[in-house]
C-alpha cells in the first residue's frame, strides 16, 4: 500500500506473492484502501518454472530453503521475463523482501537493470558477505552504489539489514 502512495495516480504497483492466502490478503487490503495494485501470484527468482515455497520451519514462507524441505509448488518467474514478454514496464523503484532469496531475485532482473536504472531497496536476510560480493561482481558494474539504509557500515556478518541500491547519476 505504501508503494501505491509513492507512485501516485499515474504509477503502477506490482506485488509478487507466491503464497495463495497472502496474495489474497494483499488484494483485499488494496480493495479496502481503494488502491489499484497488480498482484502477481508467483515467486520472483532467477528462473522461470516451478519451485517449492517452504512453509514449515521458517519464520516466513521462502523459496530459498526449498532444496532441503517440503513445501507447496508455486510458479517462479524472472523480472527480465516479465519486462521482455508481458508488457510490464521496467520499474523505477523496486522493493525486494524475499526471505533469503534476494540474490536469485536480483539475478533474474539483471537485463532489466541494464535497460532502466531502478532504485532498489533490499531486505537482506542472513546472507553476510555473499550479498556484498554479489553486489560488487554483478550490480556495481551496471552503474550502482550501495548504502546501508541506517547509514551504518555494511554488515559482513549474517544479519538482517536493508540495502539501498542506487543508480549512479
Amino acid at each position: 500500500l505504501l508503494g501505491k502512495k509513492v507512485v501516485g495516480e499515474k504509477g503502477a504497483v506490482y506485488a509478487f506473492e507466491p503464497h495463495p492466502s497472502f496474495a489474497d490478503r494483499i488484494r483485499k487490503n488494496a480493495m479496502l484502501n481503494q488502491m489499484e495494485i497488480n498482484v502477481i501470484q508467483k515467486a520472483v527468482s532467477n528462473f522461470d518454472g516451478i519451485t517449492k515455497l517452504v512453509l514449515d520451519g521458517v519464520g516466513c514462507p521462502s523459496i530459498e530453503f526449498s532444496k532441503h524441505n517440503n513445501g507447496i509448488e508455486v510458479e517462479s518467474i524472472r523480472i527480465d521475463t516479465l519486462v521482455e514478454h508481458s508488457g510490464i514496464p521496467c520499474p523505477d523503484y523496486a522493493v525486494i523482501d524475499a526471505e533469503g532469496a534476494e540474490l536469485a531475485v536480483l539475478s533474474g532482473m539483471v537485463k532489466t537493470l541494464r535497460k532502466r536504472k531502478t532504485t532498489i531497496l533490499v531486505e537482506v536476510h542472513w546472507l553476510g558477505d555473499k550479498f556484498l560480493e554479489f553486489f560488487e561482481e554483478i550490480i556495481k558494474p551496471l552503474g550502482y552504489t550501495i548504502e546501508n539504509l541506517t547509514g551504518e557500515e555494511m554488515p559482513s556478518e549474517p544479519i538482517r539489514w536493508h540495502a539501498l541500491l542506487k543508480p549512479i547519476a
